[in-house]
């Protein structure tokens, strides 16, 4: 599972494409209890990572997560988390950090104001924070942060069924006129509500259509997007809609009336992953970075289907 680079910019949980400061966040930490990289999380989320022992963002291995305190209720051990360096103080970077983490804050508003603004907060002149200017009832940083930063909130997108050209503008966020895969799953996740429990068969579906849609390419435009037969006609067949579009008979989804407002929901038979082994050419039914069954080795980059 690779994060999503974008939701660094647009403070959400690299999972699950929800707004950070909506869920408890957790770090990730070595065995002696200190943080082992920057990246924050969703507790609920980072869960799913425990397996494989790396940060999805960075790679960095750990060995436990572990919660982000409420700095209403337990500002010391906040600040001793926050505080990455072990410095007894908090830097620009980690403050940013811990904000897009923990308050619903405009990321781009508060890297652009942030240097302009740290003065203000660095009542010493120092460069950093320490804990009583963090704390000081006038000029505290925490007091103006909740006070300052509000969250802007975006229109709801156009419907990918109705206006899938339109969709896609909505979307293309950094406006290049391209969406990379990661663009689009965390485009799909939010549009449809996918539930957490479903995210990862909703990547593994696109990941499959990627191979067929996307000419080898990393990004698409728009006009490929939408293009009949192009990713977004097939996208739609495959997830359930709001507008009538029919789904009944395709196996792997189900598709709810025009009228619910629930997430979305995957049903039928779990979607399985199978690879062709490029020693053997054995088709197997297992985690493709895994050895082949029958022969015992690995192919680099095989393809995948799912079934």
């Amino acid at each position: 599972m690779s994060g999503c680079p974008a939701t660094i910019e647009y403070v959400e949980c690299p999972i699950c494409f929800e707004d950070m400061h909506k869920h408890p966040t957790a770090v990730f930490v070595g065995a002696s209890g200190a943080r082992t990289c920057r990246h924050f999380l969703h507790k609920e989320c980072s869960l799913d990572v425990l397996e494989t022992k790396l940060c999805p963002l960075c790679r960095q291995p750990f060995e436990g997560i572990k919660d982000v305190p409420d700095f209403r209720t337990d500002l010391e051990g906040w600040f001793e988390l926050v505080d990455f360096k072990n410095s007894g103080t908090l830097d620009p970077q980690e403050v940013a950090e811990v904000f897009k983490a923990q308050l619903p804050v405009e990321g781009r508003l508060l890297d652009e104001h942030l240097v302009e603004l740290w003065p203000r907060w660095d009542i010493d002149g120092t460069g950093v924070l320490t804990f009583n200017e963090i704390t000081h009832p006038v000029d505290g940083l925490l007091v103006y942060a909740q006070e300052a930063f509000g969250k802007v909130e975006k229109p709801e997108p156009p419907s990918i069924q109705e206006s899938p050209k339109e969709w896609f503008k909505y979307w293309d966020e950094d406006k290049t006129g391209r969406l990379h895969k990661d663009e689009v799953a965390r485009a799909l996740i939010k549009t449809f509500k996918i539930s957490h429990e479903l995210v990862a068969d909703l990547r593994l579906m696109l990941e499959n259509l990627w191979c067929v849609l996307s000419n080898g390419m990393d990004s698409i435009d728009m006009d490929e997007f939408g293009k009949p037969d192009g990713l977004a006609e097939t996208v739609i067949a495959y997830l359930p809609n709001r507008t009538g579009v029919n789904t009944t008979s395709l196996p792997i989804v189900s598709s709810p009336s025009s009228s619910a407002a629930g997430p979305a929901t995957l049903v039928g038979p779990p979607l399985v992953a199978k690879w062709r082994c490029a020693h053997c050419t054995l088709i197997n039914e297992s985690d493709p970075g895994q050895p082949c069954a029958t022969c015992e080795q690995c192919t680099e980059d095989p393809l995948i289907w799912v079934e």
